[in-house]
């Protein structure tokens, strides 16, 4: 999906900072240079951006008082960090961990692999702000508040991660070496491996192939189209004799790719920051489930979604942040997707209202399942959804509308007390926030085609 992001380079030198800058574009992010460390904090006030990009020129070697200081502001939570090293990653892997920053490079390196590594941390950085925003939403509409603390990940020494390992023999004493407490799980083959993907929650999978990698990109392809395993962070380590190009299990999912046999100190570094990635997910995924629960529709009895006031509250708050934001920060921008669906009057007048309630709850929880953790599903009529999808341009929000129209209409729902399957036919309506928009223009151009008075 893409990410309409906002990057703070910090690089002393010029032409590095430009060269930067135009990849980062090029991949859709705003970008905005900084030179001086004393200028940091006003440009990352002014830009709210998504992550911070910092060199070792910059940081005069050490990262880790511009990384406290920047952390001590509340104003940064939902900010990731990332640090171009000009010594080698394996050479200070505990100053890394322990400086504050979200993922590191050896630099210089190539802009691909760059953007390969900034790309999950913006996923991190929306799902905060997300956060942020629905509680901010919660204590507007006086609500509880959730607990805000969860923004830092379960430390990976309070609890051994679980990594499940297939591939060459010897990775297996290497990843024991760098993380002595594993629960570490050896498939012998990529059938066993698939079978304990199905079976077990796991912190990172390491895939190790000694040779052809074919096999395994096909594994890590199906992990990604999987939708309970598409998150999971994979290590990729080519441990045949023929060398492959990192960008190409990058395309198939990899998350992260070593060529030959791994130094331990690259493997504590790529899978710690993997984990603790992956946990950072879960723990934000855990919250935003709270804000939930305290902003559902429960009082019409379908608690899957939130209620039609925490959205109309919540579409007002991102239209002043958008508008706020100006044109060079594009990254509050979101779309708003609507649905109606024919169906549901026929359902009414032959079986009564309780089943269909049965059935929008239904429709409700599909929704919930069809969209990232930081989008939100809320009612928007008593038998029409609306879907706010974050960071997202119209042209994509369109790809997402039309995919989940598709699964919604071709599922066979099963209805308490009614003895047939039952079908809907999805409406659907579409727009992006614009300059000078209310709450009322914007729903009125996400319009269904349909919507339920015409459907009646």
């Amino acid at each position: 999906m893409i990410h309409l992001a906002t990057a703070v380079v910090a690089v002393r030198d010029p032409q590095d900072a430009a060269s930067l800058e135009r990849h980062l574009m090029a991949d859709s992010y705003d970008c905005q240079h900084v030179v001086a460390p004393a200028d940091l904090i006003g440009v990352l006030k002014k830009f709210q951006p998504d992550v911070l990009v910092l060199d070792s020129a910059f940081c005069s070697g050490n990262p880790e008082q511009i990384v406290r200081t920047v952390r001590a502001d509340p104003s940064f939570v939902h900010l990731s960090i990332f640090y171009l090293t000009s010594a080698p990653v394996a050479e200070q892997v505990d100053v890394l961990l322990k400086s504050g920053i979200d993922d590191a490079v050896h630099w210089p390196t190539s802009p691909e692999l760059i953007l390969s590594h900034i790309r999950p941390m913006i996923r991190v950085s929306t799902m905060r702000a997300e956060l942020l925003h629905r509680i901010h939403v919660l204590g507007h509409i006086g609500k509880r508040a959730v607990n805000a603390s969860l923004f830092a990940p379960e430390d990976i020494s309070v609890s051994a991660p679980s990594i499940l390992l297939t591939g060459a023999d010897d990775t297996r004493e290497k990843i024991l070496s760098a993380f002595p407490d594993a629960e570490l799980l050896v498939a012998k083959d990529l059938a066993t491996a698939s079978r304990i993907l199905e079976d077990r929650f796991l912190d990172a999978m390491v895939m190790a192939p000694s040779d052809t990698v074919q096999p395994w990109l096909d594994l890590c392809l199906q992990m990604r189209r999987n939708v309970r395993l598409f998150n999971l962070p994979v290590l990729f380590i080519n441990r045949t004799p023929h060398p492959v190009d990192p960008q190409t299990p990058l395309s198939m999912g990899a998350s992260r790719v070593i060529d030959g046999v791994p130094i331990i100190q690259d493997l504590r570094f790529s899978l710690h920051v993997l984990i603790r990635r992956q946990r950072m997910r879960w723990a934000l995924r855990r919250s935003l489930g709270e804000t939930l629960t305290t902003g559902s529709d429960a009082d019409n009895n379908m608690p899957e979604v939130y209620s039609r006031n925490f959205l109309i509250q919540s579409l007002e708050s991102r239209i002043k942040e958008a508008a706020a934001s100006s044109l060079r920060n594009r990254s509050h921008r979101f779309s708003l997707v609507t649905f109606a669906f024919a169906g549901l009057d026929a359902m009414r007048h032959d079986f009564g209202e309780k089943a269909e309630h049965d059935l929008l709850r239904q429709i409700g929880q599909w929704l919930t399942l069809l969209v990232r953790a930081e989008d939100m599903v809320a009612r928007l009529t008593p038998v029409n959804f609306a879907v706010i999808l974050a960071d997202t341009p119209l042209d994509e929000a369109d790809v997402v509308m039309q995919r989940i129209a598709g699964v919604i209409g071709n599922t066979e729902f099963a209805v308490e007390d009614v003895f047939r399957p039952v079908s809907v036919s999805p409406f659907v309506g579409a727009s992006e926030v614009q300059s000078g928009d209310t709450v009322q223009s914007l729903m009125e151009r996400a319009r269904p085609v349909f919507d339920e008075r015409s459907m009646s």
